[in-house]
Formats: C-alpha cells, sequence, structure tokens
C-alpha cells in the first residue's frame, strides 16, 4: 500500500505539473506569455506559503496540488519568451542560465528550507520560501515587455496539438 506522505511527497505535484504542461504551454501561444508567467509564479509562490497553514493531510494534499499548477505555468513560456528574446545564435546560453537558475532554487530551497525549518518549524520554512515569490511574479508582471510574435498562431484545437506533438516519435 502507497503510505499518504508519498502522495505529498511528490504526486500531488508531479501529476497536475506534468499533466497541466500542454495546456498552459497553449494559454501562453494565444495569450501573454509574461502574464501567464507572472499567474503561475504568484499561484505556485501562494501555494507553497499555503502549505505551512496547513492543518491536516488533504490541506496540504491541495496545497501541493496548486504548487504543481502554479509550477506548470513556468517553463512552456519562458522558454518561449527566451526564444524571442535571444537570437539563434545566443538561444542556447540563455536557456541554460533558465534551466541552470532553476536547479540553484532548487538548493537554495533545500538548504534554506532546512535551516528554517530546524530553527522555526517546517511550516514557517514554506511561509517564508512562499511569500517572495508574489512579490517576484508581480515584479514580472510589471517590469518584463512581451515581445510582439514574430508569426500568427493558427486556430487548431488543442487536441489536434496533442494528436501533432504525439506524431513526434521521440516524445512518445
Amino acid at each position: 500500500m502507497i503510505q499518504p506522505w508519498v502522495f505529498l511527497g511528490g504526486f500531488a505535484f508531479a501529476l497536475f505539473y506534468a499533466s497541466l504542461g500542454i495546456p498552459v504551454a497553449r494559454l501562453a501561444d494565444r495569450w501573454s506569455r509574461r502574464n501567464v508567467i507572472a499567474i503561475s509564479v504568484g499561484i505556485w509562490s501562494a501555494m507553497t506559503a499555503i502549505c505551512g497553514l496547513a492543518t491536516n493531510f488533504w490541506q496540504l494534499a491541495i496545497a501541493r496540488i496548486g504548487v504543481g499548477l502554479g509550477e506548470a505555468g513556468g517553463t512552456p513560456p519562458s522558454h518561449s519568451l527566451l526564444a524571442d528574446y535571444f537570437p539563434p545564435e545566443q538561444r542556447s546560453t540563455a536557456l541554460s542560465i533558465h534551466a541552470t537558475a532553476g536547479q540553484f532554487g532548487m538548493l537554495i530551497g533545500m538548504v534554506g528550507g532546512a535551516l528554517v525549518a530546524a530553527e522555526y518549524g517546517w511550516r514557517m520554512a514554506f511561509i517564508i520560501f512562499g511569500i517572495p515569490g508574489i512579490f517576484v511574479g508581480l515584479l514580472l508582471a510589471l517590469t518584463v515587455k512581451e515581445p510582439a510574435r514574430p508569426r500568427p498562431l493558427d486556430d487548431s484545437s488543442m487536441l489536434a496539438d496533442v494528436k501533432h506533438v504525439w506524431g513526434f516519435p521521440a516524445f512518445r
């Protein structure tokens, strides 16, 4: 039998993070990528802080799902924005810095979270690390410019998009 803490440790987050990647990318293709990122950062940060307020398993599970929902909106529109901001010869550097920043963020979260949790408890670690991201999302919305789209988007359905992506053997 799977223990409930396994659900909280990764599955609750991963299920929603992975399954919402395509719909969020589609939204970002048809709307403001900057706004999708800003809202996503705000959601995942607020839900991270809410994890620290949970008083039972289901509250924590719902908060972890919320973190996954928010984080699903980070990578697809970020990659799209970076592709528009940087010419092809600089794009790999920009994308690698973006990817590395996420790894440093996880390192800081783990080490810093452990230090905060040891001193103030695990709930306070979630709250302390969640709240600043809400302001980062707001700052992003106010300072990042949405570049003009280089081409018009088609009006295909999401099902057609999924079928198209599924057609790539590497994706399957």
